[in-house]
């Protein structure tokens, strides 16, 4: 780092010399002027100076008139005046109104007073500068982040703490058809689906990024909504909206495929499927063998399980065998829960948290599917855990709505897969024995089906939740 430079102005030649030396033993690059012009050009002409030390009574021209001309070339620099105690009261005056950053007394008493004058003059204009060239960044990097969001295709809104939106782009106003959406508040201005989606999100806390589908004038829009954190605190949220409908287009018509295919291969499945079986009992004397035809007959069978998943999307997407009816929730929990907690969590050290408020009535579902939904999430929780882990089932009434939450202590998901998280093509197939990698998919068909909403988001560091949101039937009662 160079040293600061320091323009030293007095027409007294011995004290002139003894400020340059001085200065120049604490390491400062001084300069020294004996009369107001010279100075003037130093500073016109040179490297800026950090700090110019001016004597008040100079021979061709006044201290004051120096600094404000010299203030002028260079706003940036720090004057302290050197004055007579007869002349106090200008020195004081200067810096009032003119700006001086300090004065110091002829003659100086003690060289102490001089460094720490200066440093403390050096220091504040650096740390204004950098002041000043954050705040610049700060500016670029707004304007750049402006011109990304207002050409991006994608609906981008911001919200405040208040609830009031500050940022909205030309395709978020295109999508919403309102000519003004800044400044109006959020949950008044968006349209119902959108609105809806934002207090629920609120309702379940509203502090992890979560992806949700909205079917908004015959599209299908995907919504992903994080908080805005500065310092301590939530201070608003954000709102992504993406059409995702040519991509659902081709995710039906690639199950349809997927489906057709299935539908051929069942045969030839079970029938491998009944010849593994037969070899494994002939290969009950050889645990090698033994093993491989296991691990064979739970590739088959998975397999299996995918083929009759796929037909059950398509039939769920139809409506077709859906049976709708009013369930007791709480009964339905505490069933679920009394059959996992047998020999399957019990094998993987495992506990399963159940907190269901007594609030909950009844909900329009069909049991069926409610008890398939709630298994298959808790499943995913299962096969996402550690041994000693919990799997939390919380079932809680807000809003003329029943909200059913499956969280785990698993691997994060990632803000990149949360949007594709619902989506029916399989690429893979998960690695763990109880699951077809077409869950989720299922789950938000059967969601979709009995009217309600399905939420997936991160829990922080680690873990995800699966939370459920169902109509309650309120003018009916629990038998």
């Amino acid at each position: 780092m160079e040293p600061e430079r320091v323009l030293v102005v007095d027409d007294d030649e011995a004290l002139l010399q003894l400020l340059m030396i001085t200065l120049k033993r604490v390491d400062y690059h001084v300069e020294g002027a004996n009369n107001a012009k010279e100075a003037l050009e130093m500073v016109r002409s040179q490297q800026p100076f950090s700090v110019m030390l001016a004597d008040m009574m100079l021979p061709d021209m006044s201290g004051l008139d120096m600094m404000r001309e010299a203030k002028q070339i260079d706003p940036q620099l720090e004057v302290i005046v050197i004055t007579a105690a007869g002349n106090l009261e200008t020195a004081i005056s200067a810096l009032r109104a003119d700006g001086a950053y300090d004065y110091l007394l002829k003659p100086l008493e003690s060289m102490s007073y001089l460094y720490r004058s200066v440093e403390r003059a050096a220091t504040a204009r650096r740390m204004r500068l950098e002041r000043e060239a954050l705040e610049i960044q700060v500016q670029t990097e707004a304007k750049r982040l402006q011109a990304l969001i207002a050409n991006a295709g994608d609906s981008i809104l911001a919200v405040g703490k208040d609830g009031i939106v500050t940022v909205a782009n030309p395709a978020a106003i295109q999508l919403l058809g309102r000519g003004e959406l800044v400044g109006q508040r959020a949950t008044e201005c968006l349209p119902r689906p959108f609105s809806t989606l934002v207090t629920n999100w609120q309702a379940i806390g509203g502090q992890y990024p979560a992806s949700s589908e909205v079917q908004w004038n015959n599209t299908v829009q995907m919504v992903s909504l994080r908080p805005i954190v500065e310092g301590q605190g939530q201070e608003g949220w954000a709102m992504v909206i993406r059409d995702i409908t040519h991509l659902k287009e081709m995710d039906d018509l690639k199950t349809r495929l997927l489906t057709e295919a299935a539908s051929r291969i069942r045969l030839p499945l079970a029938q491998a499927v009944n010849t593994l079986a037969e070899l494994d009992v002939l290969a009950i004397q050889d645990e090698h063998v033994a093993g491989i035809v296991y691990r064979l007959t739970r590739v088959w069978q998975r397999i299996q399980e995918w083929a009759d998943d796929l037909p059950t999307l398509l039939l769920l997407d139809s409506g077709i065998s859906i049976r709708l009816a009013n369930v007791d929730l709480i009964a339905a929990l505490k069933n679920i829960q009394t059959e996992l907690e047998g020999e399957k969590l019990q094998n993987q050290g495992l506990k399963l948290r159940l907190e269901i408020n007594d609030s909950l009535l009844l909900v329009r579902a069909d049991s069926n599917l409610l008890n398939r939904l709630v298994n298959s999430l808790i499943n995913r929780a299962i096969t996402r855990s550690k041994r000693g882990d919990e799997v939390c089932l919380q079932a809680i009434r807000h809003q003329n709505q029943a909200w059913i939450t499956i969280s785990d202590n698993g691997a994060a998901v990632s803000d990149k897969d949360l949007p594709h998280l619902f989506e029916k093509s399989v690429v893979h197939l998960d690695p763990t024995p109880e699951n077809t990698g077409l869950e989720l998919a299922l789950a938000k068909a059967i969601v979709d089906r009995m009217g309600g909403q399905i939420w997936i988001g991160g829990q922080g560091p680690a873990g995800s939740a699966i939370t459920i949101c169902l109509p309650i039937v309120i003018s009916a009662q629990r038998t």
